[in-house]
């Protein structure tokens, strides 16, 4: 160790400018820095306003986390950083955390370069050691670049701590967690001197891979932890101007995901999201008109009699773990009319909850996940009930339903939906189907008849304009906040399986959904039975227009109010497929029947 402080004091120059410039990194970077620039070669790194007070606010805060556009020169920067800490601090200990050895290489690489360039031969103490992972100085000081594991910062005492591209690095947080105790034994010797750590990274959605560094972020937004939220976006660049822009899209191939992550900063667009962030993004919730059952409960609409609904229900063990759920939608247009989540109740007190809102929206079909305890809520509710009043939904052969309504147990059994792994992805398929399907008509309201409908920078330009919000509000199948928000967390995962931490909501509402699209199928290729019975199937398509007036007339529901005769046309194509139906019992009260059941049974005579 005292062969290097012999290095650093044997020219009285040397070290009277080492002391110098440790106050005044920015001038030591601006004046001695140079950099390979893509198409005027090596250049004066000239450092931006938001550089310099970025290099500020590191020596007076020490703890920042950047959210940043591509292309800004953050990483330039911070290798610049790395740089004169380690030549005018003796024993100087960087490490560089980066996603794969690729990235970590390469970020070394711009620092040696940086070495190299430098214009005076005194700041050049030489290099000890010098290879792929590591530059050791001959004042001791030393920068290693490695991909990020648990173990690669243990054992060692780090004076500065640099995490490139946090969101994209899988095991970030073990190896923060595994890192930061040796990183506090430095900071606890470093005053008046650099030290810290220092998180860059473009957003790489909330959850997945990308969650860490979102909470993180977000976490020092709320002031919750001891970080410096820094956010650069690509305008803060004096040169980069719409011009700019457009060719970086079009270098993203007019990618919304990828344009959202690299240049707009968006967190929600940026992830792998099971429904497209685009939508996400533009959703805005609506609060309430009334939350009631201790506020597990929310409604945006009372029932309207003229109007049919769908009602999804989810249920668990009641373990504060996972939620009972229950979502109820406008069969008309699919608007959340309420909502229901707690994760304290029991499923047979749920039975309770399932009928009052069976009686709330008495004009409803129920969709019940019969899985597991969902059999118990089923049970509980048929006991309570005898089946009156409560019209279930069952996905069964109509034949199949007609042979055993009279066995009790049998009847509970063909209640609701079983949902196994081939139905899940066929309830989920539903789910995004159809919320694409409201997107896109949203989307192309925005863009005129006359112009390229197919065209992605259009579609990536209307959604930009600000006006795709509007769009999607007026939609307003989503409403809730507490869904909007598992939304945001249900994502793809690496095998392509859409999954979330807490989707409980998600399910339930997909339930409400994937009922909805069964029951119109189903109702309507029943129709078509009958009329192919009644004037054939050959006149049936021939007289389209007028096939389809009866089979509105016929409802006194609105489910069915936008068919349009493209879909009757390949309702009537399909007519000879298995003729699956739907009944609700009750067939000894007619006189007492719901306006739900009468539509059933007008497609049934």
């Amino acid at each position: 160790m005292s062969e290097n402080l012999d290095i650093l004091t044997s020219s009285n120059a040397l070290l009277e400018k080492l002391i110098s410039n440790r106050e005044d990194p920015i001038g030591w970077i601006k004046n001695n820095v140079k950099i390979q620039h893509p198409a005027h070669g090596i250049i004066p790194f000239e450092l931006y306003n938001f550089q310099e007070k970025l290099i500020k606010l590191f020596l007076l805060k020490h703890f920042i986390i950047t959210l940043k556009s591509r292309q800004i020169g953050m990483s330039t920067l911070v290798q610049a950083i790395c740089l004169w800490s380690s030549l005018h601090y003796s024993n100087f200990n960087i490490l560089i955390f980066s996603a794969g050895q690729r990235n970590a290489s390469s970020f070394l690489d711009k620092i040696r370069k940086m070495y190299e360039y430098l214009p005076d031969d005194q700041w050049k103490l030489g290099l000890e050691v010098d290879n792929r992972q590591s530059l050791i100085f001959s004042n001791g000081s030393k920068i290693t670049a490695v991909p990020a594991t648990r173990s690669a910062s243990l054992g060692e005492s780090i004076n500065l701590l640099i995490i490139d591209e946090a969101a994209f690095i899988e095991n970030v947080e073990g190896v923060y967690q595994a890192g930061y105790p040796t990183l506090s034994r430095a900071f606890r010797s470093m005053k008046g001197k650099p030290y810290g750590i220092i998180i860059i990274s473009t957003p790489n959605g909330i959850s997945g891979t990308g969650q860490w560094y979102y909470d993180m972020y977000e976490g020092a937004l709320r002031q919750d932890n001891k970080y410096i939220p820094v956010k650069i976006h690509w305008s803060a660049v004096p040169e980069y101007d719409q011009e700019w822009y457009i060719d970086q899209c079009s270098q993203l191939n007019w990618n919304y995901r990828s344009i959202a992550a690299e240049l707009e900063l968006s967190f929600v667009s940026s992830g792998n999201t099971y429904v497209p962030g685009p939508i996400l993004d533009s959703i805005q919730t609506v609060d309430p008109i009334a939350k009631d059952l201790d506020e597990h409960l929310w409604v945006w609409e009372p029932e309207d009699k003229e109007q049919t609904y769908v009602m999804g229900v989810d249920v668990a063990y009641g373990d504060r773990k996972d939620s009972s759920t229950i979502q109820v939608i406008k069969a008309s247009t699919l608007e959340q009319v309420a909502e229901y989540d707690s994760n304290v109740i029991k499923p047979e007190n749920f039975a309770d909850v399932v009928i009052q809102m069976a009686k709330m929206y008495s004009n409803s079909i129920i969709n019940i996940e019969r899985n597991a305890v969902g059999k118990v809520l089923i049970d509980r509710i048929v006991d309570k009930t005898g089946g009156v009043g409560i019209n279930f939904y069952r996905d069964v052969n109509k034949n199949e339903l007609d042979s055993k309504l009279n066995n009790r147990d049998i009847f509970k059994s063909m209640i609701g939906t079983i949902v196994t792994g081939t139905s899940r992805d066929i309830i989920l398929a539903n789910m995004y189907n159809i919320i694409l399907e409201k997107y896109t008509e949203a989307l192309e309201t925005l863009i005129s008849e006359d112009e390229e409908k197919a065209s992605a920078r259009l579609k990536f330009e209307a959604i930009m304009s600000g006006k795709m919000k509007d769009a999607v509000k007026k939609i307003g199948i989503i409403k809730s906040e507490r869904l909007h928000h598992q939304l945001l967390g249900f994502v793809v995962d690496e095998r392509g399986r859409p999954e979330g931490t807490k989707d409980d909501l998600v399910f339930a509402w997909s339930h409400a959904l994937y009922c909805w699209t069964k029951s119109k199928a189903f109702l309507l290729k029943d129709m078509a039975k009958i009329l192919s019975k009644t004037v054939g199937l050959d006149d049936a398509k021939r007289i389209k227009t007028e096939t389809l007036k009866f089979m509105q007339s016929k409802s006194n529901s609105k489910v069915w109010k936008d068919l349009s005769i493209e879909e009757l046309q390949e309702i009537l194509d399909e007519e000879n497929m298995e003729n699956s139906k739907i009944k609700i019992e009750d067939n000894s009260n007619e006189n007492k029947s719901s306006p739900i059941v009468n539509i059933y049974k007008a497609f049934y005579r």
